[in-house]
């Protein structure tokens, strides 16, 4: 069965950082504090060969999780267990200008997996620990010691306390991918269920 189409909200905004000193910080509300399953997904767009945080909750000293463009062009995701970066690195180029969807997910006792646009083939990283759930700041556009900034767009980043199934991950994308706002209503098809963060810029 095809997944649900959900309700297009208006919106012709994203966030653009300059890399230099831009960025949104949600603090560290318990919502976002994992010790088990979550999910995040969203959009971004750069050019450029340097390393550029999407979104985490990672200090370089407290650590838990994070997204980021590599200096290499590829997208990079991770967990932090005992202090150990768990990191799973995809092999689709996003630093090309264009628009890019990910979605990012950690099992607990399993690892995680990182799905890029729309390839239904994720990237994976298996391992058995837990998620540390250091005090940093939940941070969208940088890491959280002001280095790795992110020069570009980003949009529509949501959060879940849940794993997402293949067919939310491609409802979401199929919602937002021709949409030029890139914004959808999450709230519809029942991907409200366990939504503990979502940044609609321009609402």
């Amino acid at each position: 069965a095809e997944p649900p189409e959900l309700e297009l909200i208006d919106n012709d905004f994203a966030m653009e950082f300059n890399g230099t000193d831009e960025y949104i910080s949600a603090g560290n509300p318990t919502e976002l504090q994992f010790t088990s399953s979550f999910s995040i997904t969203g959009w971004f767009k750069c050019t450029g060969s340097t390393y550029k945080r999407v979104v985490g909750k990672d200090d370089g000293t407290n650590r838990s999780y994070y997204v980021q463009v590599q200096n290499t062009g590829v997208l990079s995701a991770g967990v932090f267990t005992s202090g150990i970066n768990q990191v799973n690195t995809s092999s689709f180029t996003v630093n090309d200008g264009n628009w890019h969807f990910f979605a990012f997910m950690f099992e607990q006792g399993t690892g995680t997996k990182i799905y890029v646009d729309n390839n239904a083939s994720p990237s994976e990283d298996l391992f058995g620990s837990s998620i540390d759930n250091d005090p940093a700041n939940f941070e969208i556009g940088r890491k959280g010691n002001n280095t790795n900034l992110f020069a570009g767009d980003i949009d529509e980043i949501a959060v879940w306390n849940r794993l997402l199934s293949v067919d939310d991950i491609q409802t979401i994308y199929n919602a937002t991918n021709n949409n030029p706002g890139k914004c959808a209503n999450l709230w519809s098809g029942g991907l409200g269920t366990g939504l503990v963060y979502w940044n609609r810029m321009g609402d």
